[in-house]
């Protein structure tokens, strides 16, 4: 049985569901996973709230809005006890992210995965995390039909890739849900780092923005 936290997000409140079972993959077919690896759910579907996310506890912190106008909650920014914050396929950072499949890329940009989570045992000594930027994105929903865009302060790492068949066109409609790379996330103290695999974006109903993931703490190699 594997240890899953089931979560989701009320208009302003987050609702703990149930947690249960051990830390790694069980029986049946399904992947053994390394020592250690918690598995979550986050209902981030909401394209207005970011769902703040402690990788550290394994806990939600809380959901808000962006101010009106803004392209990133200043109040959520300064605190410092979340580690990543999730809306949709967007992903945010307390202390930045590194991608090691981040420059392994194809002809049409897409980001081919190659390191795989249980291979991925220690921080490497290149890593390095930048912090969050301005990016434009358009949105999921609408896209390739008159997409609506948008900017926010956000990482480069996302929950899921949507496939190109060229590189300056937009994604393949419907949608092509490809695996994003590993990160490995540094915690809001500056000294944590965990290694997490986005695992699935859409619930047993077919929604999307349903998040899945797992996630372990590594170390410096």
């Amino acid at each position: 049985m594997r240890n899953k936290l089931f979560l989701a997000a009320g208009a302003a409140m987050v609702l703990l569901i149930s947690m249960a079972g051990c830390d790694k993959g069980g029986g049946g077919n399904e992947p053994r996973l390394p020592e250690g690896t918690k598995q979550y759910e986050v209902d981030a579907s909401s394209q207005t709230l970011w769902h703040y996310f402690s990788l550290t506890t394994g806990k939600l912190v809380g959901s808000a809005k962006d101010p009106e106008g803004a392209q990133d909650n200043p109040e959520w920014r300064m605190r410092k006890d979340w580690d990543i914050a999730l809306q949709r396929y967007k992903i945010r950072t307390a202390a930045g992210v590194f991608v090691p499949d981040g420059g392994t890329r194809d002809a049409n940009g897409n980001t081919l995965v190659t390191t795989s989570f249980a291979s991925l045992a220690n921080v490497p000594t290149e890593a390095r995390f930048p912090a969050d930027e301005a990016r434009e994105d358009e949105s999921m929903v609408e896209i390739g039909i008159g997409g609506v865009f948008s900017t926010t302060v956000r990482s480069a790492a996302l929950v899921v890739q949507f496939w190109r068949n060229s590189p300056d066109g937009p994604p393949i409609m419907p949608p092509d849900y490809r695996p994003a790379p590993v990160c490995i996330f540094r915690t809001a103290d500056g000294w944590g780092y965990y290694k997490v695999e986005f695992t699935g974006y859409k619930n047993e109903l077919n929604a999307s923005g349903h998040v899945t993931f797992n996630a372990a703490q590594i170390y410096p190699g």
